[in-house]
């Protein structure tokens, strides 16, 4: 294995390539659900279950994942893993009926969290708190990166290779990124002399912390309201709208810039200023995009007006996402394998939820997709806030009782 320090820009760009993973899977082929559903002749609410499943796999094999790298160690729970998503990528890519498809790409989806989970994990081993918010936005930025190429390459290898040259591309690319971890990827696991609990025992002392729970819940209520976008917006500017593939690209580049604008604001900021005004700051910004996206619901806007919109809260994502998820990281570290599963639990069932109800409530058109993204983006302006109640309150009790004393 070659010794590279866990310090290095090496060290994080691999974390952050694991990590964005799942975007290339998911983005990557946002341009192909026409073409795709039209060759296994399959409907619209057929193409969002080979998403929504991916993310449903994604989400739920990260509670076994994430606890289990607690005991065994982060890095056989990561080259594993990334061994599966090679494994399944070229079966998706094989498929002969959409059912196949769908059933591959839930097993793509388990393979592909292990990258998450220990790459959230690995960050809380190595760094403090404020060091952890700047490495997730380092996370977030090469994740936002695959999100702004994915779609486009998407669309170009669409028109030469077909949908299926799309999907072949995803185990090349995993199996580069597999041989860089097994060369770069240290065990990074706490050395401990006390007796490691089962998962179930790990689980309650996580639930247990309310910092932990709210400010992972404020991620994902956030991140469900972006994926809604995500998941929908091929089949609404491309079907509905009529707008080509390529041109769709283009579009969901230009709220993906807005994703990583944010992101590399906040890795800029994350070492000098206190993460939890950084989650107000996003929190802010977060409530100004989803008022308008609310309002856009409702009446029609130009459709320039409207992309900057969700870029706005594509930015917001990126200010308040990093500093909540190592702020849910911080109060047990020796469980951080477990934390980690439940904040990408909370993250991907809210994904996929988000993208279920994008097929089914008045699928393929911009007013349902605006409706759902702004309930999303509410509820994670409500737990914010419930957090920001409870934090306060917490923080006179000290106070309180040296007063009580004196």
């Amino acid at each position: 294995m070659v010794k590279v320090k866990t310090g290095t820009a090496p060290f994080s760009s691999l974390l952050g390539g694991i990590t964005a993973l799942a975007a290339l899977s998911i983005d990557m082929s946002l341009p192909t659900l026409p073409a795709m559903t039209a060759a296994l002749s399959a409907g619209h609410a057929a193409a969002q279950w080979t998403l929504s499943l991916f993310v449903l796999g994604f989400a739920g094999g990260q509670l076994f994942l994430g606890p289990l790298s607690d005991r065994v160690g982060r890095r056989p729970v990561l080259l594993c893993g990334l061994t599966g998503y090679v494994i399944t990528g070229i079966a998706c890519a094989m498929a002969p009926s959409i059912e196949v498809l769908v059933s591959m790409r839930f097993l793509q989806g388990l393979s592909a969290c292990a990258g998450a989970v220990i790459a959230r994990a690995i960050i809380r081993d190595v760094y403090d708190r404020q060091a952890a918010a700047a490495k997730q936005s380092i996370l977030t930025v090469v994740t936002t990166l695959a999100m702004l190429i994915a779609p486009i390459v998407g669309a170009w290898l669409l028109g030469i290779t077909g949908w299926r040259g799309v999907f072949a591309l995803l185990p090349t690319v995993g199996a580069m990124v597999l041989i860089l971890a097994m060369l770069i990827i240290p065990e990074t696991r706490p050395v401990t002399t006390e007796k490691r609990v089962g998962v179930l025992h790990s689980y309650l002392l996580v639930l247990r912390e309310p910092i932990m729970v709210g400010n992972a819940f404020v991620a994902a209520f956030i991140f469900g309201g972006l994926f809604v976008f995500i998941a929908d917006s091929s089949t609404v500017f491309i079907r509905t709208l009529g707008i080509s593939p390529q041109g769709f690209s283009w579009m969901f580049a230009i709220v993906a810039l807005g994703q990583l604008a944010g992101s590399l604001l906040n890795r800029s900021l994350a070492l000098r200023i206190n993460p939890v005004r950084l989650v107000r700051v996003g929190g802010g910004i977060t409530v100004v995009a989803t008022v308008m996206i609310g309002l856009f619901a409702l009446w029609e806007v130009n459709l320039y007006a409207l992309l900057l919109a969700i870029a706005l809260y594509a930015f917001a994502l990126g200010m308040t996402n990093p500093n909540a998820i190592a702020a849910a990281m911080v109060p047990l570290p020796q469980y951080a394998g477990a934390a980690s599963a439940v904040i990408g639990f909370l993250y991907f069932t809210m994904a996929s939820f988000g993208a279920s109800l994008s097929g089914y409530l008045l699928p393929g058109t911009v007013k349902g997709m605006l409706g759902i993204m702004a309930g999303f983006g509410t509820a994670g302006i409500i737990v914010l806030g419930l957090l920001e109640v409870y934090q306060a309150r917490r923080a006179k009790v000290p106070v309180c009782a040296s007063e009580a004393q004196n």
